[in-house]
């Protein structure tokens, strides 16, 4: 009796040992095991077909829906390829949910970077041929690239240069829209304190623009202001950025004529906020004081224009628009007078220092020259021309005291005023 009892209870202890080895020792699904091997041996699509047999045995087994994703990626079967991760992380069991995520997530990276290099390699094909002029064969690479970029947003969507790449092949591809969508995604997925992506982002924005304007059309110059606009909201004191608004509305004004008046005062304002950052920037101060003048609106011009003439008396053209505004403004002496000093800078012959004198005498001691000469002292600067009539024009500048004077064959004629100039230690005269 007690040697059965011993030997039941031996019987048990083997078969509960025996249940554990085989629990412990029983083999992975050979589907699964054998897809895994073709994936190593890059035998894809075999690697595919064997494990969805896995699969079909184990409904559940997210190992198996593992190496389905990635063997769907390597066959560049990218949607499969994403369901297929995110199925293995579904029918993962709790305790292993985490573990999954972290491989499906590095897996998913992985093929995001292969699939975004692949695009960078194609966009730098296109740029390369669009160097060249070979402009089918851009636009070919540049579809290419848009695809892969695609692709690897499928795989990783919180990287932000994926769609600032999509922006840029978009709009390559004459699809402006869809690139200025992209590209504002890729701005909502840069960090907040991320400078580096804003300034990518700006350069990029800008870079856009250039290419745009270039182009020299109204659908050109339209594009730009799309693309400058969203620069300016990244970074909206940029006085380089704000001149190119300015600029490429002016161009949009000359190209689209029915729209003029208001495409030069939006010129006009951009060149001024242009002015709010660079105070002293002379193209800007030039071209909205030119606007003015085209829009009859003469007073702001006027202080734009006298502005400029203050931070540099020796361009000749800063006269003749001080001139025309003040013309514009009913002074019609100040018109001639601008194009007197205007023209004497730009072309009139230079007297030197020790003919002055004789230049003045030639006239006659009871001139106006002479006179003037002996009010004024020697002037800073002469130049005399004559015009198509064949009246002598002598113009003399003091730059240090701000004054300018003109002459007709010694008869005092005309006189506009300007900041005084500092003189450097060379001798010559400066802000």
């Amino acid at each position: 009796m007690g040697g059965w009892v011993m030997r039941r209870i031996s019987f048990g202890i083997l078969l509960s040992v025996f249940i554990v080895l085989a629990v412990t020792t029983s083999c992975k699904n050979p589907n699964l095991s054998g897809g895994i091997l073709h994936f190593d041996q890059k035998r894809y699509e075999r690697a595919r077909e064997t494990l969805l047999k896995a699969i079909e045995q184990e409904p559940q087994n997210s190992e198996a829906y593992f190496w389905l994703g990635k063997s769907y990626a390597e066959l560049d079967s990218t949607m499969k390829a994403k369901e297929s991760f995110d199925k293995s992380v579904e029918v993962a069991l709790p305790a292993k949910k985490e573990l999954a995520s972290k491989d499906v997530e590095n897996a998913m990276d992985h093929y995001w970077s292969v699939r975004h290099n692949e695009g960078l390699s194609y966009a730098k094909a296109a740029q390369d041929a669009r160097a060249i002029d070979k402009s089918d064969e851009a636009r070919k690479n540049f579809r290419f690239a848009l695809n892969q970029f695609k692709k690897a947003r499928v795989f990783n969507g919180s990287k932000e240069e994926t769609p600032r790449n999509m922006g840029v092949c978009y709009f390559n591809l004459g699809q402006v829209d869809s690139g200025l969508v992209s590209l504002k995604e890729a701005q909502r997925l840069s960090p907040a304190q991320d400078s580096r992506a804003g300034q990518i982002l700006f350069d990029q924005f800008r870079s856009l623009g250039d290419q745009a304007a270039e182009k020299g059309t109204k659908e050109g110059y339209t594009d730009a202001i799309k693309f400058y606009s969203e620069a300016e909201s990244l970074r909206s004191n940029d006085p380089d950025l704000l001149y190119s608004l300015g600029v490429v509305y002016y161009q949009l004004a000359e190209a689209d004529t029915a729209q003029k008046k208001g495409s030069y005062a939006k010129a006009i304002e951009y060149f001024e906020k242009t002015l709010t950052y660079k105070p002293e920037d002379q193209d800007a101060l030039y071209n909205a004081a030119s606007l003015y003048y085209e829009l009859r609106n003469c007073d702001p011009g006027v202080a734009l224009a006298k502005r400029l003439l203050d931070i540099n008396p020796k361009e000749g053209r800063y006269y003749d628009i001080v001139g025309r505004l003040l013309d514009c403004q009913g002074k019609k002496a100040e018109r001639v007078a601008g194009l007197v000093f205007s023209r004497a800078l730009k072309s009139g012959t230079v007297v030197a220092a020790d003919a002055f004198k004789a230049e003045v005498e030639k006239y006659g001691t009871t001139s106006d020259a002479m006179r003037k000469y002996r009010e004024e002292g020697k002037p800073e600067d002469v130049r005399t021309f004559t015009d198509a009539g064949g009246a002598d024009y002598m113009c003399w500048f003091f730059w240090t005291r701000g004054k300018a004077l003109a002459f007709i064959r010694g008869e005092y004629k005309y006189e506009m005023g300007f900041k005084p100039q500092k003189e450097t230690a060379e001798g010559e005269t400066g802000k």
